[in-house]
């Protein structure tokens, strides 16, 4: 769940964001003058770039920053502490850190109870239910009914996404003779032949350009969000996926990690497009499979695949990525055993 108050800006974050401040006028007014040929030098208007960002994650955008680009046009213009000054306004009153950054810090939000629903199933049927299902490799030549599959996909699409931008699709694959195309993509694993259906999970590069305002659309009809949370969406959506013209947004994106030692920095969809997208699809795969197992079915995720021809065979858009592969049918096997190495080796207590 997306953070919706606000928290103080800590004193330390004040103070590094003014010695970034400085920093950035003094090597504009006193250094770059000297070594780089004048105030209209890239190098200085790189460095502006990079204080905005930094400032910006660390107290949130002010209106103060936008004067200290704009008065680079006017002449001797870096002969001002622009910075210094902007700073200064923008955390006189050492206010509230912005919703923009803390849904990219994430504070936690606290619950009064947990919800539970009268129709919710008990935690021993849940853990029976994942304890259930197996990677089947062999599967019987029994169909499985298209209204069935197309349940199991209705029930993955409600899956968490990130801000809900759902970039998840799903090629269902059932015909015979596309099947049998798609096995040399799929390094011939005779499951992809074999099971009655095959579903390929795709991620949407361009998920906020195609969803978001649909998205957002339904949220308010159905009464889901706020004002202040749209608002709120309008302001971080174009900042955490968008890329600028020519990449030039993914390029200056690209370079926070620099802020590493200062701060926080989490991976941005907009450079990190494909990490993000795997995270999101692969909630929707593992639902599905969970479905699938609830319906007495058997699936098979597969990760070998050629992405390119199976691309090519589904005619499937070069906007989207394709993470896994799964055959969806009957078991040919009865009785699959599964194990586990123990738990101790796997759960860390408050740290590694």
């Amino acid at each position: 769940m997306l953070p919706d108050k606000t928290h103080p800006i800590s004193s330390r974050r004040i103070w590094i964001a003014r010695g970034i401040a400085v920093a950035a006028d003094a090597l504009q007014i006193a250094v770059f003058p000297a070594f780089v040929e004048g105030f209209f030098s890239p190098v200085s208007d790189v460095l502006d770039v990079v204080v905005c960002i930094a400032l910006t994650l660390l107290v949130g955008w002010h209106i103060a920053f936008l004067p200290s680009f704009i008065i680079k046009f006017a002449p001797f213009a870096d002969l001002a502490p622009t910075w210094t000054i902007a700073i200064l306004i923008a955390t006189r009153k050492g206010a509230a850190a912005p919703k923009e950054q803390q849904i990219l810090s994430g504070p936690d939000k606290k619950i009064e109870k947990p919800y539970h629903s009268p129709n919710m199933i008990t935690l021993d049927e849940f853990e029976s239910l994942a304890k259930a299902r197996r990677a089947t490799r062999n599967f019987s030549p029994d169909p499985v009914a298209v209204e069935l599959l197309e349940r199991l996909i209705e029930i993955a699409r409600w899956s968490p996404s990130g801000y809900n931008l759902q970039p998840t699709h799903f090629v269902l694959v059932t015909d015979p003779t596309v099947k049998a195309r798609l096995v040399p993509a799929c390094l011939k694993q005779r499951q992809v032949a074999e099971a009655a259906a095959v579903i390929v999970i795709t991620g949407d590069r361009r998920v906020a350009e195609n969803n978001f305002k649909e998205m957002l659309d339904a949220e308010k009809s159905a009464g889901s969000i706020d004002e202040a949370y749209e608002k709120l969406l309008r302001k971080i959506i174009p900042l955490v996926f968008g890329q600028g013209p020519a990449g030039l947004g993914r390029l200056w994106k690209s370079a926070l990690p620099v802020l590493g030692p200062f701060m926080p920095i989490p991976s941005i969809p907009a450079v990190y497009m494909r990490y993000w997208l795997t995270k999101q699809t692969m909630l929707c795969a593992m639902t599905l499979m969970l479905a699938a197992t609830a319906a007495g079915l058997a699936t098979l995720p597969m990760e070998g695949f050629d992405e390119r021809r199976v691309r090519r065979v589904l005619r499937i858009p070069r906007s989207q990525m394709i993470p896994v592969v799964i055959a969806v049918g009957y078991s040919a096997e009865k009785d699959l055993k599964k194990t586990r190495l123990p738990l101790e080796r796997f759960v860390h207590r408050d740290g590694w």
